[in-house]
């Protein structure tokens, strides 16, 4: 007997919808597995587009550096799971030239749980 991936896990079963006159069935995916599974089955995301350009999904943390108002971002990036291994530690000048839009959701998020006291370099967005 044949048992179901874990990825079928993550995906709910097919529903029609008719928006107007057009029937349309679509799946629904309700897990994180379903996009690591698609790459997966393709060799890995880089393999298959021949792109080389990476994208930050989310800013986790940060820590001080030696360098003052410098600090270092802990970045989740796009296609790849949270596992530590897929993760890195980015320089502020890059984490704001790369992923503005993630730096400014952290800043503000971080602003709001350390109780308005910044912390995030020199250049912080809140």
């Amino acid at each position: 007997m044949m048992t179901a991936a874990p990825e079928s896990r993550c995906t709910a079963p097919i529903k029609s919808i008719q928006p107007g006159s057009q029937k349309r069935s679509y799946r629904r995916t309700s897990g994180c597995f379903s996009i690591y599974a698609f790459w997966r089955k393709r060799g890995g995301r880089q393999h298959a587009t021949r792109l080389n350009k990476w994208h930050v999904f989310k800013i986790l943390e940060h820590h001080e550096t030696d360098n003052p108002g410098k600090p270092e971002y802990y970045c989740q990036w796009v296609g790849y799971t949270n596992n530590k291994d897929n993760m890195t530690w980015e320089p502020f000048d890059k984490v704001i030239s790369i992923a503005t839009s993630e730096f400014v959701k952290y800043s503000k998020a971080h602003h709001a749980r350390a109780g308005g006291r910044g912390g995030l370099g020199n250049d912080a967005v809140v």
